[in-house]
C-alpha cells in the first residue's frame, strides 16, 4: 500500500488541475489526508474507503468532511452529484474497472473531471515493490490482507486506460485534459532502501524523511514512457 506521505505528492500535482468547485469525491481515501490537501478547491469533499478501520480514523482527523465504508464499484451518491472524482493509486486494485468506470460515470456531473493516478506500465514496471513484497509474502498461511489489497498491482499506459474507458458508459463521452508521467530509479532506490531498513530494524524504523523526499523529487520528473507514474485528467463531455 502506498504510504499516505507518498500519495500526498500525487495529491499535490492533481491540485493544479482542479478549479473550485462544490463536491469532490475521493475513491480509496484511506484516512482522508488527501482531501485536506483539496480543502481549497471544493465546497464540500468527501471520501470513500472500503477498510473500516481507515473510515473511523478519517472521521476522528477530518470531522469536516464525509467518510463512507465503500467501494468504488457500487456508492449510494446521487446521479451526477460530483464536480471532481479522485483515485489515487486505486484504480490498480479495484475488482472490477469496467464497473468502477461506470459507477463514476453515473455519479459525476456533466463536465465533471475524473482524475486518476495509477502505475505506468513502462520498462521498469517488474520493479514494482509492492508486487514483489506480495510474491514473498502471499505464500504466508494465515496472512490477511487490507481489502482492496488482495491482488497483485496491475499497471497501465495510456491506451489501455482509453481502451477501458470505451468499454465503459465514458465510450463517446470524454476527453484527456491532463497526462502526467513521471518518476523513474530514484524512488525505486527510495522504495527499496525503506523496505531494507525496516526488515533490518523493524517496522517501527524510522527516520526516512530524505528517502521521502528522494522519492518526491522524482515524482515530479517527467520521463515519459520510461515512467513509473501515470496520472490522468478525464473529462465527462456529455
Amino acid at each position: 500500500m502506498i504510504s499516505h506521505k507518498c500519495s500526498l505528492f500525487r495529491a499535490e500535482k492533481i491540485l493544479g488541475w482542479l478549479t473550485r468547485s462544490n463536491n469532490l469525491l475521493e475513491i480509496g481515501c484511506s484516512e482522508g489526508y488527501n482531501l485536506e490537501v483539496f480543502k481549497p478547491k471544493a465546497e464540500n469533499l468527501y471520501g470513500v474507503e472500503p477498510h473500516l478501520p481507515a473510515v473511523e480514523a478519517a472521521k476522528n482527523k477530518f470531522p469536516n468532511f464525509e467518510f463512507y465504508q465503500e467501494f468504488a464499484e457500487q456508492t449510494h451518491f446521487k446521479d451526477n452529484f460530483f464536480d471532481n472524482i479522485i483515485l489515487i493509486e486505486v484504480f490498480e486494485h479495484v475488482t472490477d474497472e469496467i464497473k468502477t468506470l461506470n459507477e463514476a460515470y453515473r455519479i459525476l456531473n456533466a463536465k465533471g473531471n475524473l482524475i486518476l493516478t495509477t502505475p505506468h506500465k513502462g520498462p521498469l514496471a517488474f520493479l514494482d515493490p509492492e508486487n514483489i513484497k506480495f510474491r514473498f509474502k502471499f505464500k504466508l498461511k494465515g496472512r490477511s490482507f487490507r481489502e482492496g489489497y488482495e491482488h497483485t498491482h496491475r499497471h497501465y499506459n495510456l491506451n489501455e486506460i482509453m481502451a477501458l474507458l470505451d468499454k465503459s458508459k465514458f465510450k463517446g463521452k470524454y476527453i484527456i485534459t491532463h497526462q502526467f508521467r513521471s518518476g523513474f530509479i530514484l524512488s525505486l532506490i527510495s522504495t527499496y532502501l525503506q523496505i531494507l531498513i525496516k526488515k533490518i530494524r523493524g517496522n517501527e524504523a524510522g527516520g526516512f524523511k530524505y528517502l521521502k523526499i528522494l522519492s518526491a523529487l522524482d515524482y515530479r520528473v517527467p520521463f515519459g514512457p520510461y515512467s513509473l507514474n501515470l496520472a490522468l485528467c478525464i473529462k465527462k463531455i456529455k
